[in-house]
């Protein structure tokens, strides 16, 4: 059986969405490529599989921050940028907490578990003084319960009930 070749990629002792590439690239995009691109200026995608929580401090040490621990690897889409690879992950809140959560599900039962996903990260235009917005749409299924399944469902279950009773009698 032949080795695997593996690629080498740049150590980082984090990685964090603004490594994949310029987020502010959305503002002078060609109007035609987004059009084509809908609207997206992709930077990349951020490979990973986490293992458990990691706490920072702004440098100021006035505020701390949740991270991922684990093994990620950050893609940019752009060919000439460099992979990098990492054993941590920070990323806003909203996207962090995306991943958090199912993690922390995962560990309920199984404390050893590991969760993997890959996210593909861009940027849109957006009314705030940066003038654009990150995107994150997770690339493949997460594993396990997405945590507004359960809301999702009783929501679905009593809309079909609304709208039954709004259908009235059958004639």
């Amino acid at each position: 059986m032949a080795e695997t070749e593996q690629k080498i990629r740049a150590q980082r002792g984090k990685i964090t969405l603004g490594m994949l590439g310029n987020p502010a690239g959305i503002k002078t995009m060609d109007p035609a490529a987004k059009a084509l691109a809908k609207g997206r200026y992709m930077l990349g995608t951020i490979y990973g599989q986490v293992s458990g929580f990691i706490e920072r401090a702004d440098a100021k040490g006035e505020e701390t921050f949740e991270g991922l621990k684990g093994a990620f690897i950050a893609v940019p889409a752009d060919a000439n940028g460099e992979d990098l690879e990492s054993g941590v992950l920070f990323m806003p809140d909203a996207f962090h907490n995306l991943i958090a959560e199912q993690y922390r599900k995962l560990i309920e039962n199984d404390p050893k578990a590991r969760l993997e996903f890959a996210l593909e990260v861009s940027t849109v235009d957006a009314k705030n003084p940066a003038g654009y917005s990150w995107e994150v749409t997770p690339a493949t299924p997460f594993v396990g319960a997405h945590p507004l399944d359960n809301i999702m469902q009783r929501a679905a279950q009593v809309t079909a009930e609304k709208r039954k009773a709004l259908a009235g009698p059958k004639k």
